[in-house]
């Protein structure tokens, strides 16, 4: 009988120590799952300024070509340049 009890009282206290270390778990998987959030978050963001930043930059070389075509368009129109010939 008191062999039981023992056992008893050893099974208890492993119970509870899992319990603790159960939670500590719990409390962390959160933390993980919080910071990966965020992580998510961040990435998204720096996608999407990239991806500003590269299309900024092809309407910028866009509209520079556009304007030296305009300009080339203006001064073969003005007979200052001979007209360019189609490739």
């Amino acid at each position: 009988m008191d062999r039981l009890l023992q056992l008893e009282e050893e099974h208890g206290k492993a119970i509870i120590e899992l319990e603790g270390q159960l939670l500590a778990l719990d409390k962390r998987l959160s933390h993980l799952e919080s910071r990966q959030e965020v992580m998510v978050n961040e990435a998204k963001a720096a996608a999407r300024s990239a991806s500003y930043e590269a299309t900024q930059g092809v309407a910028f070389d866009l509209a520079r070509r556009v304007g030296a075509l305009e300009a080339r368009a203006k001064l073969e129109a003005r007979g200052k340049i001979a007209p360019s010939e189609a490739d």
